[in-house]
């Protein structure tokens, strides 16, 4: 992990996500909430970035959260965040699943 990516750790992911876009370095990361478990799920931090100004104040709690630690793992990088209740990213990622289920049987659209 390089400097650019350590330098995320206390801030908003909100504030973050198009800076990490740009890194080489986010391609394999995901976040991950300090109190994960063998269940727990993962978000992919491009995910976010696809939030509609509607999602983003749905989402606002997920998009406070601080990104806490920054370390490798087997598949890439895990953003440790806290400051958000595990749920809530349970809840975006079952939105967000079933936005891209209605997403791929609308098909193609202009």
């Amino acid at each position: 992990m390089d400097d650019k990516m350590a330098a995320l750790t206390g801030e908003r992911i909100g504030s973050i996500l198009p800076r990490l876009a740009e890194l080489e370095e986010s391609e394999d990361a995901v976040l991950v909430h300090e109190r994960r478990d063998s269940e727990s799920v993962v978000i992919c931090p491009a995910d976010l970035l696809k939030l509609t100004d509607t999602g983003r104040e749905i989402y606002s709690d997920l998009l406070n959260a601080q990104v806490k630690e920054i370390r490798s793992a087997d598949y890439g990088l895990e953003i440790v965040i806290c400051g958000v209740e595990p749920e809530e990213m349970e809840r975006f990622c079952e939105d967000f699943a079933a936005f891209e289920e209605a997403e791929e049987l609308m098909g193609p659209t202009m």
